[in-house]
């Protein structure tokens, strides 16, 4: 079983690498990349801007906030999950007896106990299915969401359904497409990941010690490298899944010698190679990761080096564009791209998230989240807006606000009132439309008191129209 985790977004740490001794040779590194690199030294020192925004916005002081009923009270609210048409909201409420009891003995190894509820946002109506429920449904294992809006779940003896309407609907037949589109059977053998236009598959196991990626042809299935990597267990950090920036190009987030770029249709002396050397003309560290992008439909990419800070040396971040072969130097700790390669999303020291444009180099970065803010934020799916619960304060309840991105600009705002108003938000999700944004607050003074709220960008305090 593969034990890689993912890489996380901005806000989960500085990302580290390790050490140890590979067996198996790897091939050498000397030779460039397949096609010449273009010159990794940009003609003038990239300084981007920043523009510091409030970290919160500010009420006007005739403003009344709306009142503001939770849905449902309960001790512990999770796997919260819209429906495609943002009509309904599923989420599994769990008891402390849940929490800490075993897991329901089900098919599926591991099945969270508790009960399972569908609301309705259009007639603020809902319905709850418990773990036994009389239609003998067992949603707790698995359940996903049909483009069309219907419920697709398994019943307790493993048949795959689907609800016509989530509560009180009838039983109907997936047809092939949709349980192609739903069964959770992975096409592709576990552990594996196939480069976005399906011409490679790498596989990466855990060996002793450490990783073998392997990198075979889809068409005809043949081996085309096989690559031993190492980490030490004892440096902070996770280690990170291999992931595909092209279709030619497979980045390994870092190593015992850094991160490592692989072009498995390179020759046998330019298919391995140390990222920081290639690009960026530093020797390769263990403490070194990266992550990287590539735009939809185009050949360009950027990754993004990220250098941990020691002594009196600040962490930073070397950003490269291959467009034109330019570097900046950013001064942050960690970055991530948004997924559709547009966006760069960067961690400060001290833990601040700023957002700037990829392209052009030496775009503006802008402050979009305080580190004082509760954690984690609510992103909608497209990363273009996100939704921020600033911490409560003795003089100044809660207020769940949200940005546009990239220019920062405060599009709505819910301050809470009463009780709730001090209480912490922890899960911010937005609905696929972005016209609704569930929220759980948790009481400060008990961990199993927790609110769930549907909020509406029509009652909002500032609504003001997306663009």
């Amino acid at each position: 079983m593969r034990s890689l985790k993912p890489a996380l977004l901005y806000l989960l740490i500085l990302l580290t690498a390790c050490s140890a001794v590979s067996s198996t040779p790897v091939p050498s590194q000397t030779a460039s990349l397949e096609a010449p690199l273009p010159s990794i030294t940009p003609a003038a020192t990239l300084t981007p801007a920043q523009t510091e925004l409030p970290s919160s916005p500010t009420l006007p002081p005739t403003l009344t906030p709306v009142p503001r009923d939770p849905i449902l009270l309960g001790e512990h609210f999770t796997l919260l999950d819209w429906a495609p048409d943002s009509g309904s909201l599923a989420f599994l409420l769990q008891t402390q007896q849940d929490l800490a009891g075993p897991s329901l003995e089900t098919a599926v190894p591991g099945t969270p106990s508790g009960t399972f509820h569908i609301y309705n946002v259009l007639n603020a109506e809902g319905c709850a299915y418990p773990a036994n429920n009389e239609r003998k449904l067992d949603f707790n294992s698995w359940h996903a969401w049909l483009p069309n809006g219907e419920l697709a779940v398994r019943t307790e003896s493993g048949t795959l359904v689907a609800l016509d309407k989530p509560c009180d609907g009838q039983l109907v037949a997936l047809t092939a497409k949709e349980k192609e589109l739903v069964d959770p059977v992975q096409s592709t053998p576990p552990g594996a990941i196939d480069s976005p236009g399906s011409v490679y598959r790498e596989t990466t196991k855990e060996e002793t010690p450490g990783y073998t990626t392997t990198i075979s042809r889809l068409s005809d299935g043949e081996e085309i490298i096989s690559i031993p990597w190492t980490f030490d267990p004892g440096s902070p950090g996770q280690v990170l899944t291999p992931t595909w920036v092209t279709d030619a190009h497979l980045l390994i987030p870092q190593s015992d010698r850094g991160p490592l770029w692989i072009s498995p249709n390179s020759s046998d002396t330019s298919q391995v190679q140390s990222l920081a050397e290639a690009f960026f003309g530093l020797p390769g560290d263990a403490l070194q990761s990266a992550v990287g992008t590539a735009l939809a439909g185009s050949a360009i990419f950027h990754i993004a080096l990220q250098i941990p800070g020691s002594g009196t040396t600040p962490p930073q971040i070397e950003l490269y564009h291959s467009e034109d072969g330019s570097v900046e130097n950013l001064p942050y700790s960690a970055a991530s791209f948004a997924a559709n390669g547009q966006l760069l999303e960067l961690l400060s020291s001290t833990n601040d998230l700023w957002v700037r444009n990829v392209d052009p180099p030496g775009s503006e970065a802008q402050k979009i989240m305080d580190a004082n803010d509760q954690q984690p934020p609510g992103w909608t799916s497209d990363r273009m807006m996100i939704a921020i619960a600033r911490k409560p304060t003795r003089e100044s309840p809660v207020a769940i606000f949200a940005r546009t991105i990239p220019d920062g600009i405060v599009r709505y705002t819910w301050q809470m009132s009463g009780q709730y108003g001090f209480y912490n938000f922890d899960q911010l999700l937005w609905s696929p439309d972005k016209h609704f944004l569930a929220v759980v607050g948790t009481d400060a003074n008990n961990e199993f008191s927790q609110a769930l709220f549907v909020l509406s960008t029509a009652d909002a305090e500032t609504p003001i129209a997306s663009p």
